[in-house]
């Protein structure tokens, strides 16, 4: 089921992968066809003033990384995005969103796969059958950021 589950998701346009769904008129999707990183993007739009829920989404990633600013294999086909947050809580929690967020993607998975072990691998992966499919990146974009 999940092989099943992973082809269907590669044969579609990456560039529609949010179109299906209704978000909440409160989230605003920028979508590019290619983009040095989204994390990038997505901390200069948050000091530009851009409101939370903005979410950068890419086809390509020319300049991905991942944690401590390791290299990011961005392959076209994969899903590239970014979402601005503005947690109201106070700053020393803000480490466990990476967490919450894998929690989230996996228990998402495990709605669309079955008989698949869905795994978390401390501190930001997310794993099928003990494949890396995703990882997650949180960055403080704004320090002026006042606290709760």
């Amino acid at each position: 089921m999940a092989k099943k589950v992973l082809t269907d998701l590669k044969k579609r346009d990456p560039r529609r992968c949010l179109d299906d769904i209704k978000l909440p008129d409160f989230i605003n999707v920028i979508k590019k066809e290619s983009t040095g990183s989204t994390n990038e993007d997505i901390a200069l739009l948050a000091k530009q003033g851009a409101a939370p829920w903005t979410v950068v989404q890419a086809l390509v990633q020319t300049s991905g990384r991942g944690r401590h600013g390791k290299s990011w294999d961005s392959q076209i086909g994969n899903l590239f995005m970014s979402l601005l947050l503005r947690p109201t809580v106070n700053r020393v929690r803000w480490g466990e969103l990476s967490l919450l967020s894998a929690i989230t993607v996996a228990s998402t998975l495990s709605d669309y796969i079955d008989n698949q072990i869905i795994q978390l691998k401390w501190p930001n992966d997310v794993l099928i059958n003990g494949k890396k499919i995703a990882g997650i990146l949180l960055e403080v974009a704004d320090s002026n950021v006042e606290e709760p």
